[in-house]
């Protein structure tokens, strides 16, 4: 076996390689991703993988979380291993986590790489088991090609998402842009009336507010208004390549909100010099009885490309692992995501 030591490595040489590296990248791997979940209180470590040359051929952000079922190692929409080396620096890859997990005092490593589903048995075959929890980070998502000009954006969307774009440009609808606390205090009044609507149990509001502070202006927050009231916000995150549809919140409206404030997220995002927008996790679009089927058919009419990913895989450690296992497969059927 090849073998491929595994270092901590520095911002720096960790940012080069990010934004020089070929294959699928999402912020989940970014630095700024890591200061977040820093601030929540979650340990995170970057690391650079090393060729027999010294060469880095590979990074991974991994984050320890404490959850009531288990301890366990994250690495979310990660290794990011270079294309020419790949195959023969999984088996590597392995060795190393699961020591440092163990040190860490993990009961599993939980990983969701970006790979196509084709490719599970290369996880499998190391040991890893498919993750009992459905997109534990998206796993299939729609990238807009940002390159092209707004007329050919509008002209890809389906009939429906263009004519309710263009009718809310003519509406009497006002969008504000900012991360103070002006903007977190108008997305929170709306996620907050979300969550009640919709049975959902919301996002805590100090993790949106350490999320804005450790972007440092990365993370926008989009605000549609119509007599002074906000009626539709979404929480935008940007990179070096991207923007991201995080959040979103609204009260129910006659007016075409929502897709003001994601028309506007968009615009912005090309100004930015993006050259795609991500609207992150959808849903299978055959199981309309799923949880998100709603809200991802609002998002597929926005056109795009709709890419699936391997599911995420688990590296057991222990034994409190099989009974998490268990108890994680049941929730989810609970809730009907595995339907």
């Amino acid at each position: 076996m090849a073998h491929f030591p595994w270092r901590p490595l520095d911002r720096p040489a960790y940012d080069t390689f990010l934004r020089a590296h070929l294959g699928d990248v999402t912020f989940l791997q970014g630095w700024a991703y890591g200061q977040w979940r820093s601030q929540l209180g979650e340990s995170v470590a970057r690391w650079g993988c090393f060729d027999a040359h010294d060469q880095l051929v590979g990074i991974a952000q991994t984050v320890v979380v404490s959850a009531r079922r288990g301890r366990y190692l994250l690495c979310p929409h990660g290794p990011l291993l270079s294309p020419a080396t790949a195959g023969s620096s999984w088996p590597s890859f392995r060795q190393w986590v699961k020591s440092y997990a163990r040190t860490q005092r993990c009961d599993w490593v939980r990983l969701s790489p970006l790979m196509p589903a084709s490719e599970a048995p290369t996880l499998t075959q190391e040991g890893y088991w498919p993750c009992p929890v459905y997109m534990t980070n998206p796993e299939v998502t729609i990238r807009l090609d940002l390159t092209q000009t707004e007329d050919e954006l509008l002209a890809q969307m389906k009939k429906t998402t263009r004519y309710e774009i263009r009718k809310s440009l003519k509406a009497d609808l006002t969008v504000t842009q900012g991360a103070d606390t002006p903007a977190l205090e108008a997305f929170w009044q709306l996620h907050t009336a979300t969550a009640a609507r919709q049975g959902f149990t919301p996002f805590a509001r100090t993790a949106t507010e350490s999320q804005l502070e450790s972007y440092a202006g990365d993370t926008q927050i989009f605000t549609v208004w119509h007599d002074g009231q906000p009626l539709s916000s979404c929480v935008i995150i940007f990179d070096h390549h991207a923007g991201y549809y995080h959040q979103g919140a609204s009260l129910r409206s006659k007016l075409p909100v929502a897709y003001r404030g994601l028309w506007a997220a968009i615009v912005a995002a090309k100004a930015r010099g993006c050259t795609e927008f991500n609207f992150w996790g959808v849903s299978p679009a055959d199981k309309p009885q799923h949880p998100w089927y709603g809200l991802s058919k609002f998002k597929r009419g926005w056109g795009g490309t709709e890419t699936p990913y391997l599911h995420a895989h688990d590296l057991p450690l222990t034994a409190k692992y099989y009974l998490n296992w268990l108890l994680e497969s049941w929730r989810q059927r609970k809730k009907g995501y595995w339907c």
